[in-house]
Formats: structure tokens, sequence, C-alpha cells
């Protein structure tokens, strides 16, 4: 996908498992690091190694147990490949005493933006203002005060379409700061 211009921010959605009764891998991290820095490719292990918590169906997207760190199967990897997405990257994973060893990989998103602004008693209320916050127009980016990948409605869309396993892109139902 090419990177878009404009940023609807009403059609932006977060990339998350659709069940969580599917695999869950724990992925220790060396003391100081956050899942954060692995996410955004901050910090760039050579690999990484974790080991099944609790066993599963595969899915194309597969939890961690940490908000921040997916796992993709190498269809998952394709796809993104495919339709060209910019600044998203994996790191090869390796699950200890396991048939998967080697055939996951960390998701790795290297766009990041601004913060989203949020308001309401709950802070219910989440926006985004794509041009002061440094968005770049990449399909798949992480707002720096979000522990999660967010995806353009277009990318959505292309990844609906390709059924990709255990993959849920929930509406984030952000707001455009600039129509407040």
């Amino acid at each position: 996908m090419s990177p878009s211009r404009v940023l609807n921010v009403s059609r932006v959605h977060g990339l998350q498992e659709r069940n969580f009764n599917q695999l869950l891998v724990n992925i220790p991290l060396p003391n100081q690091v956050e899942a954060r820095a692995l996410l955004t490719g901050e910090y760039k292990p050579g690999s990484v190694t974790g080991s099944v918590f609790q066993k599963g169906r595969i899915g194309d997207l597969v939890r961690t147990g940490r908000a921040a760190i997916e796992l993709a199967s190498a269809r998952f990897v394709e796809v993104l490949q495919a339709v060209s997405v910019s600044r998203c990257t994996t790191i090869p994973g390796g699950i200890v005493d396991s048939e998967l060893d080697g055939k996951l990989s960390v998701l790795v998103v290297t766009v990041t933006c601004g913060p989203l602004s949020y308001r309401g008693e709950f802070k219910e209320e989440r926006s985004l203002d794509p041009p002061a916050t440094g968005w770049d127009g990449s399909d798949l980016f992480v707002p720096e005060n979000y522990n999660g990948i967010c995806v353009t409605g277009d990318a959505a869309a292309y990844l609906r379409k390709v059924r990709l396993r255990n993959l849920e892109l929930m509406p984030d139902r952000l707001k455009s700061l600039r129509a407040s």
C-alpha cells in the first residue's frame, strides 16, 4: 500500500487478536527494556526467544501477554510485504520446545506519531491530530502514548479481505482534533 496523504482519523483501527483462547507465548525481555521498545524497533535484538505459556490454535497473529508485542506468522509477513507496508519489519522469533520454533516473528512498527489526546471522565474520548503529531502517511503506526498498533482504513480493509487467522481490526473510534 502506498502511504496515504491524509489520515482519516475516524477510519483508524487497532490491530489485536480475535480470540484470546488461542496460543499465548511468553516473551521475556532483558531488565530495563520495555515492551514498547521492541514494538517500535528502539530495542533491536537479532532474534527473540519465547516459550509457550498457553497451548492453543495458531493464528496469523499470536498474542504474547504483553500489550505492545505481537507475533506474526510467515503468511502475515508475506501479506505485509506484498502490499509494501512501509516501515514495518519483523524480528525472528524462536519458541523453546515447540514445533513452532522459527515460524513466528515479532511484528515491529517503526512509525511513531505524537500522542493521542484523551477527554472525558474516564478518558473514553480519544483524538489524534495527524499533521501536528508527525504521522508520515504509513499504513501501520504507533502513537507515542499508546502501546498498540494502529492501522489506516485502507490497510484495515485489505487485511480483512485476505482473511488472516486470529486477526481483529477494531475501530479505534478516534476523533480528529481539527474537527473538535
